[in-house]
């Protein structure tokens, strides 16, 4: 359904910039436009219409990827821009679409099911198909576009360990070796430096560097800056509503460590589930009082 929609705008022909920008978004914005064919409206059905709607929305998504991941390789270096910039508006589109269900975790966990997905997902780890230089591109656009949706203060916080999680099984089980060291920097030291900055293993280093930078006219981010790249997300997740910021960097962390434990059979490669367990270990691990923490929250 997405390539003759696509078709049809004239995205997949428009070569001038501001044409691409206002196609890219009115593609994405589609997303929240799906109304599935219904008969009749009342009061007692409006929560099954709601998930109903959602769901049609997320058909369209999984089409989406589907076309991308097949056209991918035939698309010419100097139209890649475009499509990268729409592969940012259809991740942000995806992120409202997820935040106006308030996070329900059915559209959430088949959201993240179409990401894995092996034929069709852009994050899967099984198909040798699917272009390695994607998942690296949604790398750097994830955080950067969950910050912007959760900067918009009537959206409820978020279970962003949880949207973390298509890359955190990736990270684990990916043949290639450079995934780990893109994922790492772009995914999780973001949340991680903000949310943890006593944990920080740069951190020595960057204060060593510290008077150097002072001399010279490095213009390199201020803590502040680094901050302000996740703020929304540190303020508006669901492992920080009424805790400390830090709740949230333990939560990715253990999240982390949870998936790299799991058996090989599962897929997890031992040598990437070494390279989490040595990443974690730099960030000061997972302590055992925050598993007792989590032990008791189930037990209320």
């Amino acid at each position: 359904m997405f390539l003759p929609t696509c078709r049809r705008t004239g995205f997949w022909m428009s070569d001038k910039p501001l044409v691409q920008q206002r196609l890219a978004t009115d593609l994405s914005e589609i997303i929240l436009q799906i109304t599935p064919q219904e008969q009749g409206v009342n009061e007692d059905g409006e929560e099954e219409q709601e998930m109903a709607r959602d769901m049609a929305a997320l058909d369209f998504i999984q089409g989406f990827w589907e076309t991308i991941i097949r056209e991918w390789v035939g698309i010419d270096r100097f139209r890649m821009d475009k499509y990268y910039m729409l592969l940012r508006r259809w991740i942000n589109a995806s992120f409202r679409l997820l935040a106006r269900s308030v996070w329900n975790p059915l559209i959430v966990q088949r959201y993240l099911t179409i990401l894995v997905d092996p034929a069709t997902g852009p994050l899967t780890y099984e198909n040798p198909r699917t272009p390695v230089s994607l998942a690296w591109h949604l790398a750097d656009i994830w955080v950067d576009e969950l910050n912007k949706v959760l900067g918009d203060e009537e959206i409820a916080p978020a279970p962003v360990p949880t949207l973390l999680q298509p890359f955190t099984q990736l990270l684990t089980r990916t043949n290639n070796a450079q995934t780990p060291t893109r994922l790492l920097p772009a995914i999780y030291e973001p949340i991680l430096r903000a949310a943890l900055p006593l944990s920080d293993p740069s951190a020595a280093a960057a204060r060593e560097r510290s008077a150097k930078r002072r001399k010279t006219s490095s213009s390199a981010p201020s803590e502040e800056e680094k901050r302000s790249k996740v703020v929304n997300i540190l303020e508006r997740s669901t492992a920080t509503a009424g805790a400390d910021e830090a709740r949230l960097g333990r939560d990715v962390l253990r999240s982390m460590m949870d998936e790299a434990s799991k058996p090989d059979e599962e897929g997890v490669k031992d040598v990437n589930r070494r390279k989490v367990y040595a990443f974690v270990k730099d960030w000061g691990g997972v302590e055992e009082e925050d598993e007792d923490e989590d032990e008791e929250e189930d037990e209320e």
